[in-house]
């Protein structure tokens, strides 16, 4: 699936929920501008919203895939649904949760998040 394994890999993902997550990748094409030259490759899941420029990106990724881009990752951003999470945690990373935000429209949870005895980020 994914072609280029030659650096850190960032996976962003926002579920298959029907509403867009603008605000985060509003947040993604600004930290992506910023990446020098051979930063690391960023894998975007964007659902319905438009992903940035600069990074691979697909609406959806079946299951299978987007399991295999996790087990890929150094970095997984996600959106705060609890198999997102807890999928990124069981490969030993700690996920960067951006949640969705009810004063903006948006359906949302409050998760605590806690990470697995030993485990720690890779960092990239």
């Amino acid at each position: 699936m994914i072609k280029n394994v030659d650096g850190p890999l960032v996976l962003v993902t926002v579920g298959t929920d029907a509403f867009p997550f603008d605000r985060l990748m509003e947040w993604l094409a600004r930290w992506i501008e910023r990446q020098p030259i051979g930063a690391p490759r960023v894998l975007i899941q964007s659902g319905p919203s438009r992903p940035p420029r600069g990074a691979e990106s697909t609406p959806f990724l079946p299951y299978d895939q987007l399991q295999e881009a996790i087990g890929e990752a150094t970095v997984v951003v996600c959106h705060g649904a609890g198999p997102s999470i807890l999928e990124t945690m069981e490969r030993g990373l700690v996920p960067i949760v951006v949640p969705r935000r009810r004063a903006l429209g948006k359906p949302s949870m409050t998760i605590r998040c806690t990470s697995p005895a030993g485990s720690r980020p890779r960092a990239p």
